[in-house]
């Protein structure tokens, strides 16, 4: 009488472990260099027609200048963005919550340039999205990997680097406010953070001798401060 042997299952690995070896690689080493020459790139002189570059542009400035996540840039609206006041309404955050974010003169330059470039079409409404792909006259919205896509291109395009996405422009602008010595509070706020602690995971990114040169202007100005007022 012949015996079933039940196969041996290899057991499960720990779920921590699978979601560490799923998630993907980001860049977080980009410094001031970086951050000026992806915001004030210039447009190149070749491409295809008509070029995309306006708008890849728009999107990596608004990325850097303002930590926007994937999926508020891609739920981003035209009638977000307060040119007036200087501020854009994220009203749907992670969570589903809703925050304010300062709205800088040269992310507004470079949504201005994006929409003239007629890459989005007059026909589509203020309440529509800002990005999006004309197809046959049907507006669609960027897909999360496709928007990290032309990130990627467009980011290795102007600093060489193939290995940015979405997410390492949002490490990139925090760490523009750490270097310029924005209180946390401010900083946890525009990023959209529940807690002061995930903030300040992003400074972890930062190299030391970058911490240590921060402080140090921050004891200068602080002395400075001091020596005027005695």
């Amino acid at each position: 009488m012949s015996v079933l042997l039940k196969p041996m299952l290899r057991p499960s690995p720990p779920k921590k472990k699978l979601n560490n070896e799923r998630s993907k690689p980001y860049a977080h080493d980009l410094d001031e260099e970086s951050f000026d020459a992806l915001v004030f790139a210039t447009k190149p002189n070749y491409g295809r027609k008509p070029h995309s570059w306006a708008r890849e542009h728009c999107e990596c400035v608004l990325l850097c200048t303002t930590g926007l996540r994937n999926s508020e840039l891609r739920d981003l609206r035209l009638s977000d963005l307060d040119a007036e006041n200087g501020v854009i309404r994220v009203r749907n955050g992670k969570g589903g919550k809703f925050r304010t974010i300062p709205y800088p003169n040269v992310a507004k330059v470079a949504v201005e340039e994006y929409l003239e470039s007629g890459l989005r079409p007059s026909w589509v409404s203020d309440d529509d999205y800002l990005f999006g792909v004309n197809n046959k006259g049907n507006f669609h919205p960027l897909g999360r990997e496709q928007l990290s896509t032309l990130i990627n291109h467009h980011v290795a395009s102007i600093i060489g680097r193939n290995d940015c996405y979405t997410h390492c422009l949002r490490h990139l602008f925090a760490s523009k406010l750490y270097t310029e010595n924005v209180d946390l509070s401010i900083v946890q706020s525009a990023m959209g953070h529940t807690s002061p602690s995930t903030t300040l995971l992003y400074a972890k990114h930062m190299k030391n001798e970058e911490r240590m040169k921060n402080l140090a202007n921050l004891i200068d100005n602080t002395l400075a401060k001091k020596e005027v007022c005695a």
